[in-house]
């Protein structure tokens, strides 16, 4: 621990940019977990069955692997820094637009492609904190799901003053109350303030990166390499003498007699007589 704070001392701009890494994993998140609390919201706001809404997780999860899966061909030694921040920025404009969806279609569509940018900002966020710290990396990818899980808890809490509380709706009611119903909804507002956090992150996260570029992230094994290479070379040398000793050496002789090199070691006369 104390030589990864004295590596914090060093680096604190990679630090810095470390923290907003955090934070854009705690909007990923409140992302994952704003859709539970606010499905019957959407479901006034589209006019479309639960079910068919229901089926928005599965199209989300099944594109998040797929964007796992294209960020995996991202070769380690690509900077994962503007990769991250345009993502990310992407992904704050498709969160505002889930509640102004007006069909399942354009619903479908935006799930689809918070599925892929999710996915992708998953995997380059773990290559950024692995390149940047190397072997401290794995304790900082274990802060990072701290965070994920953190917003996860926040956004119920985001979600619930915005909520419409007559959601016992009976869709057998006349059309003009329904449309009443939709037209007050506020349903826009907790997708909006997840929105803009991810959007700020993003973009203090950049602002960093554009005055602060120099420090790029680097593949953990070209790190090892450069580790192994500044071992001292001593250890190579008494390597060496050993191999030239052992080559000298001979066999120990059944009285107990050694012969190394043209030296006879402790020889009894029995061994003497052998050996003469």
């Amino acid at each position: 621990m104390k030589v990864f704070l004295k590596e914090i001392s060093k680096r604190k701009i990679n630090f810095i940019k470390t923290i907003f890494v955090f934070l854009i994993f705690s909007s990923i998140g409140l992302l994952e977990s704003i859709y539970g609390p606010t499905v019957l919201d959407l479901q006034l706001s589209i006019g479309a069955s639960l079910q068919r809404l229901s089926g928005m997780v599965s199209i989300k999860s099944s594109c998040y692997i797929i964007g796992s899966f294209l960020a995996s061909f991202i070769s380690e030694r690509t900077d994962q820094q503007p990769i991250i921040f345009g993502v990310t920025l992407l992904e704050a404009l498709l969160i505002a637009s889930v509640p102004f969806s007006r069909n399942i279609a354009s619903l479908a569509l935006t799930m689809a492609l918070i599925g892929l940018t999710t996915g992708c900002l998953d995997l380059c966020m773990n290559n950024f904190l692995i390149g940047f710290w190397g072997k401290h990396g794995s304790l900082l990818i274990l802060v990072a799901d701290l965070m994920y899980s953190m917003g996860g808890c926040f956004a119920p809490l985001i979600a619930e003053p915005f909520l419409s509380h007559s959601l016992q709706l009976n869709f057998s009611e006349t059309l003009n109350k329904q449309t009443e119903e939709t037209e007050n909804l506020l349903i826009a507002w907790p997708y909006t303030i997840i929105s803009i956090y991810t959007f700020l992150a993003a973009f203090i996260f950049g602002l960093i990166y554009c005055f602060h570029n120099k420090t790029k992230t680097k593949p953990f094994k070209e790190e090892t390499l450069v580790e192994c290479r500044q071992l001292p070379k001593k250890k190579a040398t008494f390597k060496s003498q050993v191999v030239q000793t052992q080559k000298w050496a001979q066999p120990v002789c059944a009285h107990g007699a050694k012969d190394i090199g043209n030296y006879n070691l402790s020889a009894p006369s029995e061994c003497a007589e052998l050996h003469s």
